[in-house]
């Protein structure tokens, strides 16, 4: 729907995309839903990079996080910050990693550590590549799992 239309506005249709954010789709594979399906066939040229890792962004026990245990503690872990990346075979980009962060407290200019948000943080490193790849080499990954 709409979420497509406008991200197919943003660019070239060959070009690589990447999209991120708080879907509120909970995409751990141990809570995968319609939703988390939904989103995967509306981007079904994305690949999904959190997936492999499948690390929860929303962890809502007071051990782990203890704000958003503060807002969410009747809920599960959850995974619902992503980072979906479109990355056409004659791209020239390459990921080379994708790593979770603020997943510790942070210190606090006054007052004890604590933690940036009742989110963890995502970060995709990419590699710009200095020749075209030859076409599947760019992604090396399948829909739903991590490239690299």
């Amino acid at each position: 729907g709409e979420l497509r239309e406008a991200v197919d506005g943003l660019g070239a249709a060959d070009g690589p995309v990447l999209l991120c954010g708080d879907m509120n789709i909970d995409g751990l594979s141990t809570n995968q839903d319609d939703e988390y399906r939904q989103l995967m066939d509306v981007f079904s040229d994305f690949v999904d990079l959190g997936a492999e890792a499948d690390q929860p962004t929303m962890c809502p026990d007071e051990e782990i996080n203890e704000l958003a245990h503060r807002y969410w503690s009747a809920e599960p872990n959850q995974r619902i910050d992503y980072l979906l990346f479109r990355n056409p075979p004659a791209s020239w980009l390459r990921v080379e990693s994708v790593t979770r962060l603020f997943d510790e407290r942070l210190a606090a200019h006054d007052g004890p550590p604590t933690f940036a948000s009742d989110h963890f943080g995502l970060a995709v490193k990419l590699e710009v590549l200095d020749e075209q790849p030859a076409a599947g080499l760019a992604t090396g990954a399948s829909k739903g799992s991590p490239a690299g």
